[in-house]
């Protein structure tokens, strides 16, 4: 009982059982910094799908001959950013 004491008032774990708390408390910690990269790694892919998912509707807008500008409108973007996607994608 002593090194449980001991061992959560912040001393090293010097016993079998808190040697063993002191692993779990290790590994839970582990996998809340992987939850945590996990899910800024998930944030980005999702942000980047969204990404693609709009040029793809610029690409297409433009290949069904919608003007540069009402393609920025519908976008919400301004024209020299649309510019900038279709030179990107050889598209002008």
């Amino acid at each position: 009982m002593k090194s449980l004491i001991d061992y959560l008032a912040g001393k090293d774990a010097d016993s079998n059982l808190t040697s063993r708390i002191d692993a779990k408390v290790k590994e839970a910690i582990e996998k809340s910094l992987w939850r945590k990269e996990y899910m800024t790694y998930k944030e980005h892919m999702d942000q980047e799908l969204n990404r693609g998912i709009e040029i793809g509707r610029i690409l297409t807008r433009f290949e069904d001959g919608m003007p540069i500008e009402e393609i920025a409108e519908k976008s919400g973007i301004t024209v020299e950013a649309v510019k900038k996607i279709l030179e990107e994608y050889k598209m002008i």
